[in-house]
C-alpha cells in the first residue's frame, strides 16, 4: 500500500491540479498558526484559488487511492458538496484501548453510511474532507468543531455531504 504521511499542524491541498495532472502538481497551504483548526480551515479556503480543497489531518497516512474515491463520489453530482473518508485506527499493540477505538470507528462509519444513503452525515468522520469551495461557508472560529461545523455549513448551502468508506485514513494511536 502506497502512502503519503504528513507531518505540519494543517495541509490543504488545491485538487483541480491533482484531478489534472497526479501529485506532480498540486498546490498545498500550510497553516502553522495554533489558533483553531476552524481558523486554520477559514485560511485554506480563503487562500486557494481552485473550486475542490481537499483538508487532511496532520497525522496519520491514506493510500493512493483516498483522494481520487473522494473526488469521485464529489463530482459524481452537482447537488453534493462535500465528502468525508473512512478513519481506520492503527493499533500499537493489543489493550483495551485500540479494540474499543477499532470498535468505534467500525459502528460510526456504518451510522456514517446509513445517514449518506438517506441524505448527508451531520458531521464529517476522519481527517480527510473534500469539498466545493462554492458550497462551504466561512466557520466560526470561536466555537463549534470543524467535523460538524463544517458538515453542517454545507447542509445548510443545499448540498449534501457524503461518506466514502473506501477513503481510508490510517490513525495511528
Amino acid at each position: 500500500m502506497e502512502t503519503r504521511e504528513y507531518g505540519v499542524i494543517f495541509e490543504f491541498l488545491l485538487c483541480l491540479e491533482y484531478i489534472a495532472k497526479g501529485l506532480q502538481n498540486n498546490s498545498k497551504i500550510t497553516y502553522h498558526s495554533r489558533s483553531g483548526v476552524n481558523k486554520a480551515i477559514n485560511c485554506g479556503i480563503n487562500e486557494s484559488s481552485n473550486e475542490i480543497v481537499v483538508i487532511t489531518g496532520a497525522h496519520g497516512l491514506f493510500d493512493k487511492d483516498t483522494i481520487p474515491h473522494l473526488l469521485s463520489v464529489l463530482l459524481s453530482s452537482d447537488d453534493i458538496g462535500a465528502v468525508s473518508g473512512d478513519l481506520n485506527p492503527v493499533a500499537k499493540g493489543d489493550t483495551v484501548f485500540s479494540k474499543s477505538e477499532a470498535a468505534y470507528c467500525s459502528m460510526y462509519g456504518r451510522i456514517c453510511t446509513w445517514e449518506s444513503n438517506v441524505h448527508s452525515i451531520y458531521c464529517f468522520n476522519g481527517p480527510v474532507v473534500a469539498f466545493k469551495k462554492s458550497a462551504s461557508s466561512t466557520l466560526n472560529t470561536r466555537r463549534g468543531a470543524d467535523d460538524a461545523s463544517m458538515a453542517l455549513s454545507v447542509i445548510r448551502k443545499g448540498y449534501k455531504c457524503k461518506y466514502v468508506p473506501t477513503g481510508h485514513h490510517l490513525k495511528n494511536q
